[in-house]
């Protein structure tokens, strides 16, 4: 049996494969204008290191914005565990603060009721401040000055007769008329 070849290239035609259709309908598509712009064309049709590239952003840019995303987070609670700690440290230094300056006060109120300082006596006065200060290491030095700011007594050396008038605390006591906290 002998087949002619118009004849095999008639039964060949009827059997091709639908990928092989396909294929020869691809290559008429071709032919046609296409819609893309020129850089989907390139991404597109281009060489295979670009389809590479491409394909490597297109699966690590997901886990760029995961890492960008993450380290905002951590970065918004790292600031947010500092302000708490630092409100935290402030209250508490302003606990301790109130504490001493409450000290001082009794401490003055105390010494105001004490003979030795109604009755001016200087020399007692300096050796119950000094003996005071041994005790408060948290004072630089306890002084008695009248209303006028006149210094009469102090537990450290400090010259009699020197005036503190002119100083923050003792306007702001003068002022009052109660207690004031030094500089």
């Amino acid at each position: 049996m002998s087949l002619s070849f118009s004849r095999l290239s008639a039964l060949a035609a009827r059997h091709l494969s639908p990928i092989t259709r396909r294929s020869t309908n691809h290559k008429q598509s071709r032919d046609k204008p296409c819609l893309l712009p020129e850089p989907a064309k390139k991404l597109l049709f281009g060489s295979i290191r670009v389809k590479l590239i491409a394909l490597v952003l297109i699966s690590v840019l997901p886990s760029l914005g995961i890492i960008t995303y993450s380290g905002l987070k951590l970065e918004r609670q790292a600031v947010e565990g500092a302000r708490s700690d630092a409100l935290a440290l402030i209250r508490h230094l302003a606990g301790k603060h109130q504490q001493t300056v409450e000290s001082a006060r009794q401490l003055v109120m105390t010494l105001s009721k004490l003979p030795e300082v109604r009755l001016r006596n200087v020399p007692a006065c300096n050796r119950l401040l000094a003996e005071l200060l041994k005790q408060n290491r948290a004072y630089l030095n306890i002084l008695i000055a009248d209303a006028r700011g006149l210094v009469y007594a102090s537990a450290v050396p400090f010259s009699l007769g020197e005036v503190v008038k002119d100083r923050k605390y003792f306007l702001d006591a003068a002022k009052s008329g109660d207690f004031s906290a030094g500089e």
